[in-house]
């Protein structure tokens, strides 16, 4: 990760109480401080928050940040103008929300995966320590209150100018506090989307990678993904939705967390909060049999496309079979 730059700015608010802003005189340096600070700030948001995604909504004028995020990175504002114009916008806000409660702005434009990425965080610290309260700059006792990332957001830039998916992420909390969220989320601009199934399709494709990147076996594949085929019949029999965490946490209870940092490393934009899509999850089984001369075996996915079963005569047709596989025949034939 390269991080280009940073700011920080402080709201104060006590709940049913208008908030006090207070402005940051110029960016944070780039040093070994900040790095630690956005580093950690980066995974938990990737590996412990419940995450879903959007688009920006295309009314600037009710929705100020996109077009003041877009006229800074088109180098037309720096970032201490752009933070400032965007902090007041966040306190108008927060102040339409009685029970919000201060903390610190955090705005980072950094590069990952040769990607552009820009996030803007409210995090508060352990102990009300490790930020100038003067000076708005980080001390090395910087301690992120990890308990405590609510609100958050991740915003893909290549993406975003490609106009390519749902390019924004953020942190989706429960029902119960989804006031906090809408806040958030109308400060940013952001039109929630979630598609059950092409995000079923995607965290399927996640899989499948995930099983070859951590070289499983054959049947430590096929646990895994039995694993993922139970989860998503349970939450769709439930009417439940998909959560990154549960899946992680089922996949290896001793290390719960492994699937969650694979998705964050390769930084994979998928997030919770959909609907299993069943005729897509269902692809995850496969099925197959064998006797003493032969054996098959293919994805439940294929019957009725490449695999078609005649009932009356039992017979298996299988249509564009493997290139190396008809060589075979051949060679033999």
């Amino acid at each position: 990760m390269k991080i280009k730059e940073a700011i920080v700015h402080r709201i104060d608010k006590d709940r049913h109480k208008n908030s006090v802003l207070t402005l940051a005189p110029a960016c944070l340096p780039v040093d070994q401080i900040l790095i630690d600070a956005v580093e950690k700030a980066r995974k938990t948001y990737g590996t412990t928050s419940s995450r879903a995604f959007g688009t920006f909504e295309g009314n600037v004028v009710l929705f100020p940040f996109s077009g003041l995020l877009s006229h800074y990175l088109a180098g037309n504002a720096d970032m201490l103008t752009f933070s400032t114009q965007a902090m007041k916008k966040l306190v108008i806000e927060m102040d339409k929300q009685a029970l919000a409660t201060g903390g610190y702005a955090l705005f980072v434009q950094y590069e990952e995966h040769t990607k552009p990425y820009f996030m803007v965080v409210l995090l508060k610290l352990r102990g009300g320590v490790g930020i100038d309260q003067k000076k708005l700059t980080l001390s090395k006792n910087f301690t992120l209150d990890v308990e405590h990332l609510h609100e958050a957001a991740r915003i893909n830039v290549a993406n975003w100018h490609a106009a390519d998916g749902n390019y924004i992420s953020f942190v989706k909390k429960g029902r119960a506090d989804a006031d906090f969220t809408d806040y958030f989320r109308n400060f940013l601009g952001c039109a929630e989307f979630i598609e059950s199934k092409e995000q079923t399709g995607l965290l399927i494709q996640v899989i499948r990678e995930y099983c070859v990147a951590e070289k499983l076996s054959v049947d430590d594949s096929k646990k895994i993904k039995e694993k993922a085929f139970n989860y998503f019949s349970e939450q769709a029999r439930d009417n439940k939705t998909v959560s990154l965490g549960a899946l992680s946490m089922r996949f290896d209870d001793q290390k719960p967390k492994a699937f969650m940092e694979y998705i964050e490393k390769n930084a994979i934009e998928i997030g919770d909060g959909f609907e299993p899509h069943k005729s897509t999850f269902k692809k995850l089984m496969r099925i197959g049999g064998k006797d003493a001369d032969i054996a098959i075996s293919f994805d439940i996915g294929l019957i009725g496309n490449r695999v078609r079963y005649d009932k009356i005569k039992k017979e298996l047709r299988i249509t564009d079979l493997p290139p190396a596989l008809i060589a075979a025949i051949e060679t033999e034939m």
